[in-house]
């Protein structure tokens, strides 16, 4: 029995339940339940609204859950249980002076727990002369489970009771919850942009820099840095064609950043939107440097450099 409750496979077991039922929690709760400053984060690095900053973060915990209950190994599950303190302890500390403590400090005790389980755990000894599965197959399987967990549960939405008291007023009517889509443009680096997911949602984009050198940025009304990136680098006229593609919020969403949305300022660009409706996940500003109508360079919040030099 002790052999079994030492297991880094238990603890792993334990973690993930927790996890799950976090999330569940915070699903059921709204976006505000998530941590403050994970969500405050998002919105600072990317300008995402409280609901998709929330989203996201449900869906990191689903993640995380699937790959350390996949992995079942020591040193993963004690990496996501000391995350999981820290962010507790973060949640605890913000709740002090704006209330709402219980939640945190339950959260925290658990983190702590499972910090103290995973740490107690040991592997179990190989028998002689036997050999397991390479280090790199439990790496493989938590990194697949972890991607498959995340996709699945970044379209799930926050119990709304208004919504919910509306549906049962009227069960004919169909609530509708807004798609998340991943506008990550890495994969189509050294591609046509006619192959590309924006030039799905933005097709003039084709058609304009098919026979134009040019440079796509795409960017949020409420992001601070992507005003700077116009005025200080596409503030002069340049040979290029410059494209401005706004990422409007969801119909559903209200943003979390304390940035007035406001209008760019770019000599000579063409302003063009993303469709209103969907949450669109793209840290901005995005670059793209387009080359003979084949995406040659890819730059965002997470790293790149495609300005002109």
């Amino acid at each position: 029995m002790m052999e079994l409750l030492r297991s880094p496979r238990t603890a792993s077991l334990a973690l993930a339940v927790f996890l799950v039922a976090l999330g569940v929690v915070q699903l059921r709760l709204g976006p505000e339940s998530t941590p403050d400053p994970a969500r405050e984060l998002l919105a600072w690095l990317f300008g995402y609204d409280a609901k998709v900053a929330g989203r996201l973060i449900v869906a990191i915990e689903f993640a995380a859950a699937a790959a350390v209950l996949v992995a079942g190994t020591r040193f993963l599950a004690i990496c996501v249980a000391v995350c999981t303190a820290f962010f507790s302890l973060a949640c605890v500390s913000r709740a002090v002076s704006s209330g709402g403590l219980a939640f945190p400090v339950l959260s925290l005790a658990a983190s702590v727990g499972l910090v103290w389980l995973a740490r107690w755990s040991q592997p179990k000894p190989p028998a002689e002369g036997r050999r397991g599965l390479s280090s790199a197959w439990p790496a493989l399987g938590a990194i697949a489970a972890a991607t498959f967990a995340g996709h699945w549960s970044s379209a799930a939405s926050f119990y709304s009771p208004d919504a919910a008291a509306r549906a049962e007023a009227a069960p004919s009517a169909k609530a509708s919850t807004a798609p998340t889509i991943d506008l990550e443009m890495r994969p189509f680096e050294g591609r046509p942009l006619s192959e590309s997911t924006l030039a799905k949602y933005v097709p003039q984009l084709v058609e304009l820099c098919a026979t134009r050198d040019a440079y796509i940025v795409v960017y949020s009304p409420y992001c601070e840095s992507c005003f700077t990136l116009f005025t200080g680098t596409f503030g002069v006229p340049r040979p290029e064609l410059v494209v401005a593609v706004a990422v409007p919020m969801s119909d559903d969403a209200t943003s979390a950043s304390t940035e007035a949305p406001r209008p760019i300022e770019c000599l000579d660009c063409v302003e063009l939107s993303l469709p209103k409706g969907p949450n669109w996940l793209v840290a901005p500003p995005m670059v793209l440097k387009i080359e003979n109508g084949v995406v040659t360079c890819v730059a965002d919040r997470f790293g790149g450099d495609c300005l002109p030099k």
